[in-house]
């Protein structure tokens, strides 16, 4: 699980025992933010830069146009990563 803050800072605090499972189950919880760093805007495509260079490839699933999303496929392309993609949301009739 890759942080846009650091790993001290549970973001969204909602997702606190997912954290917790994480590393029970061996994970690894990364973050290139020092600890305290809190989760603003601009960390989220910073961080999406480790998502991409660490990823095989990137699906993407549903973007809007200005989305996190899109910055990390652009930056999977530009790690000569795979950038898969689902062409529409596969949930709608």
């Amino acid at each position: 699980m890759v942080f846009g803050a650091g790993i001290d800072v549970i973001y969204p605090v909602t997702h606190a025992r997912l954290f917790e499972s994480v590393i029970e189950k061996g994970g690894a919880l990364i973050s290139q933010f020092p600890l305290g760093t809190l989760a603003e805007p601009y960390n989220f495509p910073l961080r999406n830069t480790v998502v991409a260079g660490m990823s095989r490839g990137t699906l993407i699933a549903e973007a809007g146009e200005d989305s996190g999303t899109l910055i990390t496929a652009r930056l999977a392309l530009e790690y000569n990563r795979d950038v898969f993609v689902i062409p529409a949301d596969i949930s709608r009739e």
